[in-house]
């Protein structure tokens, strides 16, 4: 079964204390996006966010939940804290992800699956497996679930419009957003995004110009959306100042680091934390949920 180090469970111990409500241990999630590759998520489970159908794992002071899929992928992982210049993070060794190879020229087409055709095959539960034996070749084979029912291509196409439809209008809005952030590319991707869901969308390209924004505009901005590291004012440093400003004020932080240096107090104020990478489904879907709140 899944285990952590001694310096990863000191961490996770550290994020359960800074929660406000009770914490009951961690979730840790595993995605397939290929035969040998795995996506993994590590969340905190607050009260009453159990299942009857979870495995429980403990690790002394804290509770380990796994769903029964997850379970079955992450036997035998192990869970470590690493820490450096580039940044901090938990990282997962699993055997199962290991794999070894008589044929190169499969593993790097395996790779090619792995990281452009997999992750769609997953998205419907299958994946992409090669088999090489050495001097005869290699075979390719697709694994997609069996459905329920046949359907028409015309039916299915339909189904998944409507579902893609549906999906819009949860996320879609009218509220006014901030998006502060100082890699151009993911700024106008972010504005774009929000603009096409029916937001009205202001942007700054660092914390100093997010403020003048804000100041400007603050009666009818409804959201902030920054990120963390950048010139000039911080995306923790801007919170903190439009905090004193609007003690109400609705703020996520997007980040690709571990915030173990920021203070408790800081990130609780916060409405929300959203880690990169992420999709543009669940950029969406996060800002919906902390306008609804």
């Amino acid at each position: 079964m899944i285990t952590f180090t001694e310096t990863a469970k000191q961490k996770v111990r550290e994020y359960m204390d800074m929660a406000e409500n009770g914490c009951e241990g961690v979730r840790v999630t595993a995605h397939r996006q290929g035969r040998h590759q795995f996506r993994y998520e590590l969340s905190l489970v607050l009260e009453g966010e159990t299942s009857a159908d979870d495995v429980v794992v403990d690790q002394d002071s804290f509770t380990v939940y796994l769903e029964p899929q997850s379970a079955e992928w992450l036997e035998g992982a192990s869970v470590d804290f690493v820490s450096d210049l580039r940044g901090a993070g938990f990282i997962f060794n699993n055997p199962q992800a290991e794999v070894h190879w008589d044929d190169p020229l499969a593993e790097r087409v395996q790779k090619v699956i792995d990281e452009r055709v997999a992750p769609s095959l997953a998205g419907h539960g299958g994946w992409v497996d090669v088999q090489s034996v050495k001097g005869e070749g290699s075979t390719f084979r697709v694994f997609l679930p069996v459905t329920a029912e046949e359907t028409t291509e015309a039916e299915s196409a339909a189904e998944d419009a409507q579902q893609q439809e549906s999906f819009r209008q949860m996320i879609s809005g009218k509220e006014t957003i901030l998006i502060v952030e100082d890699e151009e590319v993911l700024r106008t991707f972010s504005s774009e995004m929000l603009k096409d869901l029916g937001y009205n969308v202001l942007t700054a390209s660092n914390g100093e110009e997010g403020m003048a924004v804000f100041t400007e505009n603050h009666d009818l901005i409804n959201l902030v959306v920054s990120d963390m590291i950048m010139p000039e004012k911080s995306g923790m440093e801007l919170f903190n100042e439009l905090k004193k400003m609007k003690p109400d004020i609705k703020f996520i932080l997007v980040t690709g680091y571990c915030l173990e240096e920021a203070e408790g107090h800081v990130l609780r104020n916060m409405s929300a934390i959203l880690m990169k990478p992420y999709t543009t489904e669940k950029i969406a879907a996060l800002i919906r949920k902390v306008l609804d709140e």
